[in-house]
C-alpha cells in the first residue's frame, strides 16, 4: 500500500499518482481549496507510466489515458479510444471541494463557490469541453453532461462521443483542467481548430509598460499568428497586490497559467503543435514567476 497523499494544504501544482483511484489532485484559483480528478474505470487501468513532465499514462486494453501536468496546477488529459469496442460515454469523476458546485457555461464546464447572502458564485476552475477527431482528423461530436456520482458526494462530468468511423481508429479526446477565475478556455465552439494561417493576435495590445515574467509577452507560430500574453500578465500584476488579504501569490501564479492558456487556445485551437508550443511557452513565463515572485507586490 502507497501513503495516503498529503493533507489538504494550499496546492501550488498537479499531484499525478501512481495508480488512477488515488484520484489527481489538482488546485483551484481559491486558496487551499483543491479537487480530485477520477478516471473512468480506474480500477482497471495499469499503474503510470510516467512522462518526462511529471504526468503519466495510465493504459488499458482499450483506452489510453495520458495526464500532461503543466506548470501553474494545469492538467491536460488526452483519452485514446484504441478500439471500435471502447466506451463511448466516458465518465470523469469530480471530487469538489466543499461549498461549491459544477455549472456548464458557454462552451467549458465551471467549477464555481456556492453562491451566500452577499456573496455571489465565483469561478475557481474550469474544464474545457474536450475537441475530438480520428484518425483521419475529421472532427467528432461531443456532448459533456453533469451529474451526480459515486461514491456518493462526488459529481460526474460525462463526455459522450458521437458516431465514429469504424475504420478511423483510434480516437483521440482532450480534456483540460485549468485553476481559472474566468468563465471560459478561449475555444468559442466545440472542437475549435484556431485561428486561419497568417491572422494577427486577436488579443487587445498593451501599451508596452506591461512586462511578463521573463520578457515572454506573446507565442508567435511559424505561419504568423500569435497569442498576445500582455493582457494575462497584467492581470496578475493586480492580483499580486490583494496578496494576501484577498489571495495568495500561488493562486495568482496558477491564474496566470489559466489566463495565458485562453490566449493559447483562442488564437492557435484547443489541441495540435502551435496549441502545445504556446502552452510550454506559458508555462515558461509562469515558471519564472514562480521562481522569482515569491511575495506580495507593492
Amino acid at each position: 500500500m502507497e501513503p495516503p497523499l498529503a493533507a489538504q494544504v494550499e496546492r501550488g501544482e498537479a499531484t499525478v499518482p501512481m495508480w488512477a483511484k488515488d484520484g489527481i489532485f489538482v488546485p483551484t484559483a481559491h486558496p487551499n481549496r483543491q479537487l480530485r480528478i477520477h478516471l473512468p474505470d480506474e480500477l482497471t487501468l495499469a499503474p503510470a507510466a510516467w512522462t518526462p513532465d511529471g504526468g503519466g499514462v495510465y493504459g488499458s486494453p482499450d483506452v489510453d489515458y495520458a495526464v500532461k501536468r503543466l506548470t501553474g496546477g494545469g492538467v491536460d488529459v488526452t483519452i485514446t479510444r484504441k478500439t471500435v469496442f471502447s466506451a463511448s460515454t466516458i465518465p470523469f469523476g469530480i471530487k469538489l471541494p466543499a461549498g461549491t458546485h459544477l455549472r456548464q457555461g458557454d462552451n467549458v464546464v465551471l467549477v464555481e463557490t456556492d453562491a451566500t447572502p452577499g456573496q455571489p458564485a465565483t469561478v475557481i476552475g474550469t474544464f474545457s469541453i474536450p475537441a475530438a477527431h480520428d484518425t483521419h482528423q475529421a472532427p467528432l461530436t461531443v456532448t459533456p453532461t453533469l451529474g451526480p456520482g459515486f461514491p456518493p458526494g462526488q459529481s460526474n462530468l460525462t463526455i459522450d462521443l458521437g458516431p465514429a468511423n469504424i475504420f478511423a481508429f483510434p480516437v483521440t479526446l482532450t480534456l483540460a483542467y485549468r485553476a481559472s477565475d474566468i468563465p471560459t478556455t478561449g475555444a468559442p465552439m466545440p472542437n475549435w481548430a484556431g485561428l486561419p494561417e497568417g491572422s494577427p493576435s486577436i488579443a487587445a495590445v498593451a501599451d508596452g509598460s506591461v512586462q511578463c515574467p521573463g520578457g515572454t509577452n506573446d507565442y508567435r507560430s511559424p505561419d504568423g499568428r500569435a497569442a498576445d500574453f500582455t493582457a494575462g500578465c497584467a492581470t496578475h500584476q493586480q492580483c499580486l497586490t490583494t496578496t494576501p488579504h484577498q489571495t495568495s501569490v500561488t493562486a495568482c501564479h496558477n491564474t496566470l497559467l489559466a489566463h495565458l492558456s485562453v490566449a493559447c487556445t483562442a488564437t492557435f485551437g484547443q489541441t495540435g503543435p502551435d496549441y502545445d508550443a504556446c502552452t510550454r511557452a506559458a508555462e515558461g513565463v509562469v515558471a519564472t514567476a514562480k521562481t522569482t515572485i515569491t511575495g506580495p507586490t507593492e
